[in-house]
Formats: C-alpha cells, structure tokens, sequence
C-alpha cells in the first residue's frame, strides 16, 4: 500500500483536527496556520486521502466545517503512522534544495523532491 505524502502543515493539521472534538471551519484553520483557504482546501484533500488509507474519514459539513471521523483503534493507528515520520521545515528544505542545485550538474524535479523527503 503506497502512503500519501505529506509536508509538516498536514501532519499538523492532522494532529489539530484528531484533538477536535467538533467541526472546524476552513477559515479558522486558515488563521491557525497563517495560509490562504484554498491551501487549506488543497492540504484537506491530501489529508483525506492520507486517512483513508487507514480506514479513517474527513468528514465535510456545509456551514460547520470538517473533522475527522474514526475509531480510537484508526486514530492510534494514524497517530502512531505521523510519529514514525522525518519532519523538516521549509528552512531545512530549502537548504537542501540548494546544496542539491550546487553539487550537481543537472538536477532534475525528482531529485530535488527526492531530498525534501
């Protein structure tokens, strides 16, 4: 089973959305992550597809919001699942981007996304 990539504004989403015990609305998560709601938007459906891999839902409600619907075993599993992953900034990434760029000749996007992780 091939897993979702995800940046480390998802997994936090992720972690912010398993602490709710309600529907969040879009803008305020804009707010808390000082993005625009459409990177919001973009980032809940990498998340949906992340959290369908462990039988876990994003559930969308007109007006309310979103949250995320699961058992406490499918949350244990998704909580266990971020902890095992390498999170790096954007300063980190950046960083290594750059060294990429000036130790090769040619670099190509693979190989750059190949060292964000």
């Amino acid at each position: 089973m091939e897993m979702t990539e995800l940046n480390q504004r998802q997994i936090q989403l992720i972690r912010h959305l398993m602490d709710q015990n309600t529907y969040v609305t879009v803008p305020s998560l804009a707010s808390r992550f000082s993005v625009s709601t459409r990177t919001i938007r973009n980032d809940l459906e990498t998340v949906r597809l992340f959290l369908n891999s462990f039988d876990a839902d994003l559930k969308r409600e007109q007006h309310k919001g979103v949250r995320i619907v699961c058992v406490e075993e499918e949350k244990a599993a998704v909580l266990n699942a971020l902890s095992g992953r390498n999170l790096i900034g954007r300063q980190s990434r950046v960083a290594r981007i750059i060294l990429e760029l000036l130790s090769r000749d040619l670099s190509t996007y693979e190989s750059l996304a190949g060292v964000c992780g």
